[in-house]
């Protein structure tokens, strides 16, 4: 029984890692402009692309998957760290994005971007602590840097 126990976890976890996805900086950056929340004939594209990257990789670390609990008893989901009071449905909140937040932790993040994008529209980059603390006082050379190997 205890054998079957191990097997049960072993089982959970490995479903568990094979829904979460780890981006490089280009690939969430390319990623960002498939899915149209920057576009490619942009002026701007590599000072916008660095903005969101800089943000998702100090909110989530580029994971797909990460989860916060914040002190508020809200939670945070996904790359972008959408949070559940305001934005996704988990029962508590408004749901703003129309989507459970379970959708925010999948490996294809097109829902997560939709949702960024209202996000985005509503407040700007001001609604990710990430952003402010790490991102906001960057210069623009520093902000593009996040994407300077990319090839897009």
């Amino acid at each position: 029984m205890k054998f079957l126990g191990q097997v049960l976890i072993l089982i959970i976890f490995v479903a568990t890692l094979s829904e979460s996805k780890i981006y490089t900086s280009c690939e969430f950056a390319q990623t960002l402009i498939d899915y149209g929340l920057v576009s490619s004939s942009d002026p701007e594209l590599r000072f916008k692309l660095g903005n969101w990257v800089c943000l998702a990789y100090h909110e989530s670390l580029l994971n797909t998957a990460a989860t916060n609990n914040n002190t508020n008893g809200s939670r945070d989901y996904g790359i972008f760290q959408i949070n559940n009071y305001y934005w996704c449905d988990s029962g508590f909140g408004y749901n703003e994005c129309s989507m459970p937040c379970s959708d925010l932790l999948t490996d294809d993040i097109r829902d997560a971007t939709n949702c960024a994008k209202l996000i985005y529209r509503v407040q700007g980059f001001f609604a990710w602590y990430g952003w402010i603390y790490n991102c906001r006082a960057q210069t623009e050379t520093a902000i593009e840097n996040w994407v300077k190997s990319c090839h897009f």
